[in-house]
């Protein structure tokens, strides 16, 4: 063999030599690159995992607020109205008998009873959560197993696009974020209705006293339908409202949604005060004339504002 031959042959080898050692050093380059990609990545999956968990802990937090919130509502009360009653006992009885007592104290026992449906939720939703465990399971399910999760995530997308319940403890904690912000507002609502309703009533009283029967009677039918005088109102309306979901749903919709006959003395309001006023009972306020056409304008921003939204 020749020494040229030898020469080729030498740098055959040391180029494929050199080739090997290059693509082995490129090899290296490219896993050291993969690995700090991976590296990267669970770095920013870390990241997004605690930014996640951290805004579940602060909307628990806004939640404990919320709660704490519907624990300061002032709930109006309806005793004064039982006090009229009793005020005008001896005049009711000689003008329509006991009887129409008898129709005063159902209204009475009407209010109490929604009064006492509203101070039931808000003794309810003060006691249902411990901001304590909610936390404490946050920390816990944002350390679980990935698979389990995603597979409860899909189940609960499922459950959503049937219309059912959702499913797993994130859907149930969004749930219960978003019921969150929209039950104060509701028990506000039911309180103005029934301020609306005591005001009513005892615009009744007056309305009787002082034979104003055609304003009598339009506040008595509008009471009528609400099944005031039969009980029903208990089974129509309470006794639907078993579970917390369905009572919140009931707050923000039907009991704030008055009867047609409730709705004709909003739009009167200021007619019945201005008659009201034409009276000049004793047992009238300004405080209560200015509640009734109040009430009017509040019902009209708040339907614009559910329009807005």
């Amino acid at each position: 063999m020749g020494a040229v031959q030898i020469i080729i042959i030498i740098t055959i080898i040391v180029l494929i030599f050199g080739n090997w050692v290059r693509q082995g050093y490129l090899r290296k380059e490219k896993e050291d690159a993969n690995r700090k990609i991976t590296k990267e990545q669970n770095r920013i999956k870390l990241l997004k995992e605690k930014e996640n968990t951290d805004s579940k802990i602060e909307k628990a937090h806004l939640l404990n607020e919320q709660i704490e919130a519907i624990k300061k509502i002032n709930i109006l009360s309806v005793d004064d109205y039982k006090k009229t009653i009793i005020n005008n006992e001896t005049s009711i009885i000689e003008k329509g008998g006991e009887n129409q007592l008898f129709l005063f104290l159902k209204i009475d026992s009407f209010l109490k009873g929604y009064r006492g449906r509203i101070v039931a939720d808000c003794e309810e939703w003060g006691n249902l959560i411990d901001i304590d465990v909610i936390i404490k399971r946050i920390v816990e399910d944002s350390k679980r197993n990935d698979f389990e999760k995603m597979h409860e995530n899909l189940q609960a997308g499922l459950a959503e696009l049937e219309g059912k319940k959702p499913i797993g403890f994130d859907a149930n904690l969004e749930r219960m974020f978003k019921i969150g912000r929209f039950v104060k507002p509701a028990i506000e609502n039911q309180i103005k209705t029934l301020e609306f309703y005591k005001n009513m009533a005892v615009s009744m009283i007056v309305f009787y006293q002082n034979d104003r029967k055609i304003r009598y009677f339009e506040i008595y039918e509008a009471f009528e339908k609400l099944g005031v005088f039969d009980s029903t109102w208990q089974k129509n309306v309470l006794n639907k409202l078993d579970k917390i979901e369905v009572r919140l749903s009931k707050i923000s919709n039907q009991l704030t949604d008055l009867n047609q006959n409730f709705v004709s003395l909003i739009e009167s309001s200021e007619k019945i005060a201005s008659e009201l006023k034409e009276v000049n009972s004793n047992i009238m306020t300004n405080n209560m004339l200015q509640s009734i056409t109040a009430y009017q304008t509040w019902k009209v921003n708040r339907n614009t504002k559910s329009l807005r939204n």
